[in-house]
């Protein structure tokens, strides 16, 4: 019965003995071991793409930390040295 279900409704068995099912066996095996392979390949490139992207998104972080930082320190300079002209006006 499983030579049968294995060969595809043939009967391994039958047609070639016991060696018959264990190539069915194998050729079920083989199948699936691929298949998983497959899986296997694509969920590492999946992973290492997130990885490559996350990899990405910390070193824009780590470049542009600065970057953001030094442009809000001058955006208050400015701000403050436009406050001290305000203030210096109302003083003459």
């Amino acid at each position: 019965m499983a030579g049968r279900q294995l060969a595809g409704g043939q009967g391994a068995i039958e047609r070639h003995g016991v060696t018959g099912l264990y190539r069915a066996l194998q050729g079920r095996y083989e199948q699936r071991r691929d298949a998983g392979t497959a899986v296997g390949s694509l969920r590492a490139i999946m992973l290492g793409v997130a990885g490559f992207g996350i990899t990405a998104i910390h070193v824009a972080v780590i470049e542009l930390g600065p970057v953001l930082g030094m442009a809000i320190h001058f955006h208050i300079a400015r701000l403050s040295r436009q406050g001290l002209d305000i203030h210096r006006q109302y003083q003459d």
